[in-house]
């Protein structure tokens, strides 16, 4: 296993840490920038997951409030005030967090492991490898470089311009994510990986369609690949750009 794959699994593991297979723990033990990526990557996704699990109602006006009482005072009480405000911003992230990450709850072990890959992707916690204009040209370079390559799109999707792709593990499998523009503004995303061994569940040819919170999700399976398409822009326009709108 080269280093880039040992990232990628160590990537699908940061809320846990026992997925790790032992082939990259030997890794790590050999490697301390690894293991130091790692933790850090650890301790990024701990601090978000804390933040959406304390995430707490913030009174309406408060942050006018605390605002404008820091800007009227001054000296050590201004201080605390404005330390006040910086608390206060934080609780507001916390309920956004709240608000917008996915519900995986209910959803196959890799439907959930693949739209939480999709949101740190779409709120920026994760960031492409690659990227492109165009699917033709993301398709050139994930072939080019051995990894997986979605082989049959819904032809809606496959005209749309893309953002690029990042390479993940699902399930301790190779995966990929595939951005893509929507012309209204937003984004979907697609991803593709291989589906021996995947387990039943998943329909082949026509899709599945699941709501979760603010998130539409299409799964389905085609010539030996599984795809799952994500979006927050609504179950209309999922269905548009899967040809069944």
């Amino acid at each position: 296993m080269t280093r880039e794959e040992a990232k990628l699994e160590l990537q699908a593991a940061t809320l846990r840490p026992q997925d790790v297979s032992e082939e990259v723990r030997g890794m790590m033990e050999k490697d301390e920038d690894l293991k130091r990526w790692f933790q850090e990557q650890v301790t990024f996704d701990e601090e978000v997951a804390a933040l959406m699990e304390q995430a707490v109602v913030i009174p309406v006006g408060l942050r006018d409030r605390l605002v404008k009482g820091s800007e009227r005072r001054g000296g050590k009480n201004g201080i605390w005030l404005r330390s006040g405000v910086v608390a206060a911003l934080a609780a507001c992230v916390a309920l956004g967090w709240a608000l917008f990450w996915p519900d995986a709850s209910h959803l196959e072990a890799w439907e959930a492991e693949s739209l939480v890959a999709i949101a740190k992707v779409n709120y920026g916690l994760s960031r492409l490898d690659t990227r492109a204009e165009s699917l033709e040209v993301v398709k050139a370079i994930l072939e080019k470089g051995g990894s997986v390559s979605p082989l049959r799109v819904p032809d809606s999707l496959s005209q749309l311009a893309t953002y690029g792709c990042k390479r993940v593990r699902i399930g301790g499998r190779p995966a990929t994510i595939v951005c893509f523009k929507l012309p209204a503004g937003g984004e979907a995303h697609l991803v593709v990986l291989e589906s021996a061994g995947l387990g039943p569940g998943v329909p082949e040819g026509r899709a599945k369609f699941e709501k979760r919170k603010n998130w539409s999700l299409a799964s389905w399976s085609d010539g030996g690949q599984t795809y799952l398409l994500a979006t927050t822009a609504g179950e209309e326009e999922l269905r548009r750009l899967m040809g069944e709108a």
